[in-house]
C-alpha cells in the first residue's frame, strides 16, 4: 500500500468534485478541501494502514473518517458566500470520496 499514491488520488478526485459541485467557488472549495486533507493526512494514513492490516473494519474506518466532519470547516467557501447547506453537502462529498478511494485501493 502506497499512501502517497492514495493521497494524490484523493487530491485529484476532490479537485474534480470542487469544479463540478462548487462551480463559481471551485478554487475556494479546492483550497478548503486541500486544507482539510492536509490537516487530516496523518490520521488518514494511520487509519488506512489499520484497515489494510485488518485491524479495523470498514464500518470503523467510515466512522473514523466521518468523525472528522467537524474539522472540515470549509472557511474559505463560507466566507465566499456559498450557502451553508451547499457547504455541508460539499463537505460530506469530500468525506465520501475519502472513504471510496481508500476502499477502492485497499479492499
Amino acid at each position: 500500500m502506497d499512501f502517497d499514491e492514495i493521497y494524490d488520488e484523493l487530491k485529484s478526485k476532490i479537485s474534480e468534485l470542487a469544479k463540478l459541485s462548487a462551480k463559481k467557488y471551485a478554487e475556494e472549495a479546492k483550497q478548503d478541501a486541500n486544507d482539510f486533507l492536509e490537516s487530516s493526512k496523518e490520521k488518514l494514513k494511520k487509519w488506512t494502514k489499520l484497515l489494510a492490516a485488518g485491524e479495523i473494519s470498514t464500518d470503523e474506518f467510515e466512522w473514523l473518517v466521518n468523525s472528522q466532519q467537524s474539522l472540515a470547516q470549509m472557511k474559505v467557501l463560507t466566507q465566499a458566500g456559498l450557502a451553508q447547506i451547499r457547504v455541508d453537502q460539499f463537505k460530506q462529498s469530500v468525506l465520501n470520496i475519502i472513504v471510496d478511494v481508500i476502499f477502492d485501493k485497499i479492499l
